[in-house]
């Protein structure tokens, strides 16, 4: 039921926006009182934050295939990082993530949550991955860039040009371009 509720909830961010964005507009769409609603998130606040965290668990997802997939060694991480940045967005989820960065834009306290979240983990775990800790991040931001891009429309998925982009940045991360740490140098 919850999930349920959180997909209809971003169809709901979707259509009418994050300024109209309210329990009763998800609750009507869900066809739930709005007091079920409140059941599972007691106020807005809480309602996308779930939503933010539902994104996020489905990232982190799809993270733990690319990483299972990706040989040990360094680097790893941000590979599997670059992988799941570059993949296609399932189909129909783009306004979704798109409406999510609309409100992260209206309400920029939430920007702030999602990347205490979300993105401070992630750096804390590239920076243990084995290549310079700048180098990696500056690779993360690529990945991250390329991301908003494509949610924003401005790279089209699958095209030529994004899959040059995401072979060059999984090149950096090993010989001879890789910068690594000191502790690897060795």
């Amino acid at each position: 039921m919850r999930a349920q509720l959180l997909q209809t909830a971003l169809q709901v961010l979707h259509r009418v926006g994050a300024r109209a964005f309210t329990l009763d507009a998800v609750a009507k769409e869900a066809e739930v009182s709005k007091g079920g609603l409140i059941h599972h998130f007691p106020n807005r606040e809480a309602l996308i934050a779930a939503m933010f965290d539902f994104v996020h668990e489905r990232f982190q997802e799809k993270l733990q295939r690319f990483l299972e997939e990706e040989t040990p060694g360094p680097g790893r991480k941000i590979r599997a990082y670059i992988r799941v940045n570059f993949e296609d967005i399932e189909e129909g989820h783009k306004p979704y993530l798109l409406s999510l960065v609309e409100l992260t834009a209206v309400e920029p306290g939430l920007l702030m949550k999602s990347r205490d979240a979300v993105h401070c983990d992630m750096q804390e775990q590239i920076q243990d991955d084995g290549l310079d800790p700048d180098y990696a991040s500056v690779l993360m931001s690529s990945s991250d860039a390329f991301w908003l891009g494509k949610v924003l429309g401005f790279i089209p998925e699958g095209s030529e040009q994004a899959s040059r982009m995401r072979d060059k940045l999984l090149a950096m991360t090993r010989p001879p371009y890789a910068q690594y740490s000191q502790a690897d140098e060795s």
